[in-house]
């Protein structure tokens, strides 16, 4: 979402065109908060981790208890970096094994990709920041004659299923389940499990075919 910033054109001019940054100092009201800034690079700072200038106008209403009667208004468009949150990439580099048929269990992840904010952990997501995060899996099947569906389980319990694969006479086939859920930043976890009506079933073990990953795309 941008963010509304206002400034005094008594102490602040408008933003340079050429370079889009302020040019000298003044006061910076921020969403109707006013705060005192020191100096030019301070500001700048603040744009440049904010984002970028997507537009602006003169003459615009102060927010309440501004101090002048005429504003400059900016609009910051908020930038990936402020955007930032957990995310995390792990696959498998060996089969894993469902040891009972009709029986969902637990998926292991061997190898991580990426891991942003360390947490991920003994195949599981458990995010330190509350949030709406996109979980997204796949599982390969490396035993035939029998069907393979991927899942999201939450907090120990089924959240989201994949389709069901049906491997009649090949392998190779793969599950697929992708949804955003809900996690509080403190308990909640969430793992891939895997079902297959074959006891014991393989899945296939490859960074490709076989992934768990996940990203914050909105705080809670």
């Amino acid at each position: 979402m941008a963010t509304t910033l206002y400034t005094d054109p008594m102490r602040v001019p408008f933003v340079d065109p050429a370079t889009g940054k302020l040019t000298r100092e003044g006061f910076l009201y921020l969403n109707g908060q006013i705060a005192s800034i020191p100096s030019k690079a301070t500001i700048e700072g603040l744009l440049s981790g904010a984002g970028e200038v997507i537009a602006q106008a003169a003459d615009s209403a102060p927010p309440a208890g501004g101090a002048s009667d005429t504003m400059a208004e900016m609009v910051i468009q908020p930038s990936p970096t402020a955007q930032a949150g957990p995310a995390f990439r792990a696959h498998c580099n060996a089969a894993s094994v469902l040891p009972t048929a009709n029986t969902p269990a637990k998926v292991n992840f061997q190898v991580e990709d990426f891991d942003t904010a360390n947490a991920f952990a003994a195949s599981r997501f458990q995010p330190s920041v509350a949030g709406y995060y996109q979980v997204n899996a796949a599982l390969s099947a490396a035993t035939s004659s029998a069907y393979l569906v991927a899942a999201i389980f939450k907090n120990g319990t089924v959240y989201a299923q994949g389709n069901f694969d049906s491997v009649a006479a090949t392998t190779g086939h793969i599950s697929t389940v992708s949804d955003i859920v809900y996690l509080n930043g403190s308990t909640d976890y969430v793992e891939i499990w895997g079902q297959s009506s074959a006891a014991p079933f393989n899945t296939g073990g490859t960074a490709f075919a076989d992934y768990f990953s996940a990203a914050l795309v909105r705080t809670a």
